[in-house]
């Protein structure tokens, strides 16, 4: 595989992470309404998310060598993903408990601060580290807005 096949294929892996992120917040809001809001914002939080890294492709597609890979792999996002899409099904199938449902996602959005997604990639292109920032930054506010549904 190319160096820019690597970064394609991981840059797919985080538009299906989020979207997968999407749908266990979906899973989510309709499991437990009572936090309708926040799991609102959560989702399409996600689905800005997948949309940023649609942008990401789209620029590296066009602009290859603008584009580097950062400290991720794409294998790891796509067991993370993985994982998620599992626990969706089992919260739609009623398996998951409401406090097992936040730590599990919370966990999840912890590793990726973790890893620091602003460094998923590199590139000088202003608008786009700007984006990749957000998406770190929004990524912690995530972590924030579960841990209050921990209470």
């Amino acid at each position: 595989m190319t160096a820019n096949q690597d970064l394609l294929d991981l840059i797919d892996a985080f538009i299906a992470n989020e979207l997968a992120l999407a749908a266990y917040y979906n899973a989510c809001l309709e499991a437990y309404p009572e936090n309708a809001e926040k799991w609102k914002i959560l989702k399409c939080e996600e689905e800005f998310h997948a949309e940023v890294f649609r942008k990401i492709r789209a620029s590296a597609e066009e602009h290859p060598g603008q584009w580097r890979m950062g400290s991720f792999f794409a294998q790891t996002v796509k067991l993370v993903c993985k994982s998620v899409k599992d626990k969706t099904e089992e919260l739609k199938l009623g398996k998951l408990n409401p406090r097992y449902a936040v730590n599990f996602i919370a966990d999840v959005e912890q590793s990726l601060i973790e890893s620091n997604i602003s460094r998923s990639f590199i590139t000088e292109l202003p608008d786009f580290k700007e984006l990749l920032e957000r998406v770190q930054t929004e990524t912690v506010g995530h972590k924030q807005l579960l841990l209050s549904l921990r209470a």
